[in-house]
């Protein structure tokens, strides 16, 4: 039997299941159709129009339609596909805010270790340097002379100071690693391999 828009709303009155499912059979294509369209997947599209029909549902007893269901189901599914949108912009925004705010406070965390604490301790480090191995260490890094220059100024071999060079890098590191803490580390690294 075919029913008009108005018969199945009286239907949806006095047997709700029976005419809900008149309902749902008549627009659910028409619906999906055009929620597929305008939606990203179509689980989104069928999740949208179970949503307008269960609006449908849960207003059945305060719908009126002189002629026709379409418009108010119509205005419906676009309701809630501008909602869709708003939700998701909204969800993208604050997972780019978050991000942000995590980044910016890891940056000033690690600036703040670098000119201050990582300092301290690279300073303290070269410090229990034999004072050979210091100088060559300090000439290479302050004053970014080759190790050719340093050999030079030195009067020893480029090979010696290579060899002091990679002596001093390890006891620098081994000495930083024993005294800083790992999160505080890894908040550094995170930072550096960001700013390549």
């Amino acid at each position: 039997m075919n029913f008009s828009d108005q018969d199945a709303l009286e239907l949806l009155q006095q047997d709700p299941v029976k005419g809900f499912q008149i309902l749902f059979d008549k627009y659910w294509e028409m619906l999906y159709a055009i929620a597929v369209t305008k939606l990203p997947s179509r689980e989104e599209a069928r999740d949208t129009v179970q949503e307008v029909f269960l609006s449908l549902w849960t207003s059945r007893e305060s719908i009126r339609s002189e002629t026709s269901l379409f418009p108010w189901l119509s205005t419906c599914l676009k309701n809630r596909i501008y909602n869709h949108y708003a939700r998701t912009k909204t969800r993208q925004q604050f997972i780019r805010d978050m991000e942000g705010r995590f980044t910016g406070a890891a940056n000033d965390v690690a600036e703040k270790l670098a000119s201050g604490e990582l300092k301290k301790l690279i300073e303290e480090a070269i410090s229990q340097l034999p004072p050979k191995m210091q100088l060559v260490f300090r000439m290479n890094k302050e004053q970014q002379l080759s190790p050719a220059e340093i050999a030079k100024n030195l009067h020893v071999s480029v090979q010696t100071v290579k060899n002091q060079l990679y002596r001093a890098n390890d006891q620098v590191k081994e000495y930083i690693a024993a005294r800083i803490e790992p999160s505080i580390l890894i908040i550094i690294l995170l930072t550096m391999l960001e700013k390549k």
